[in-house]
């Protein structure tokens, strides 16, 4: 989660205003890691 935390302050900046699908972001991460896949942007 620290690791999907960070990646998501990362994304916010990118995107410049917070995220209100922050769950969705992070459930997509979180199995990107677990299955080697390209990561959300």
């Amino acid at each position: 989660m620290r690791r999907a935390s960070a990646a998501h302050g990362k994304h916010e900046k990118r995107i410049g205003e917070a995220d209100p699908n922050w769950p969705d972001w992070y459930a997509e991460y979180t199995v990107s890691e677990q299955t080697g896949a390209e990561p959300p942007k």
